[in-house]
């Protein structure tokens, strides 16, 4: 892994894990009206390394996996998991799925899976994955958003940079710490050699 794709990682793990409120509130607003945030997301970062330990190859691929809980109902929690995917990948959507069932056999609680596509392929979009055998049938369908959308979105992010100059606040967090991401993560992505490049402004 090049060290300007290991701080590409590095930057979406930090940004994710420090702005989760404001990620989802943006990204995934039905998302971020299902989680309790009086209680404090736990990261499960352990897990993230054992259920990824096996994957050769396809490097330029973050995951975060956080336990939150349920708004309606605080006693019960489920698995959040992020990935940000940043080249395209055939087999992507079944990997997610063996990702999704590794973690799912963590404790046997339900996963939510969460996908950033940040591809220069405006057609590539998956979000399921399924397979059949005779009358068995399983699928999964997740959650998907694609980078490249944002471009057509300038005049939506303006307002938030601005809103950050008034301290207004997103999913309890500051717009203005949250503004640096947007402008980095949503306009300033670069795609070279189906890599996504991203600095985040401090």
């Amino acid at each position: 892994m090049s060290r300007i794709t290991a701080n590409y990682d590095e930057t979406w793990k930090e940004a994710v894990s420090l702005y989760l409120p404001s990620f989802l509130s943006f990204f995934f607003p039905q998302v971020y009206q299902l989680i309790d945030w009086t209680k404090t997301p736990e990261s499960q970062e352990q897990e993230v390394r054992r259920i990824t330990s096996s994957r050769k190859g396809n490097k330029h691929v973050t995951d975060k996996i956080f336990k939150v809980w349920l708004l309606q109902d605080p006693t019960k929690y489920f698995y959040l998991h992020i990935e940000i995917q940043c080249q395209y990948q055939a087999n992507f959507s079944k990997r997610l799925y063996i990702y999704n069932y590794r973690i799912y056999n963590i404790d046997f609680h339900n996963v939510l899976s969460l996908v950033i596509l940040g591809d220069n392929r405006p057609s590539w979009r998956p979000n399921s994955y399924q397979y059949e055998v005779l009358s068995n049938e399983v699928t999964l369908n997740f959650h998907s958003v694609k980078l490249l959308d944002y471009k057509l979105r300038w005049a939506e992010l303006e307002k938030i940079k601005k809103a950050g100059g008034r301290r207004q606040k997103a999913g309890g967090i500051p717009i203005n710490k949250f503004r640096g991401f947007i402008r980095t993560q949503y306009f300033s992505h670069y795609v070279s050699r189906n890599t996504c490049f991203c600095v985040l402004h401090k």
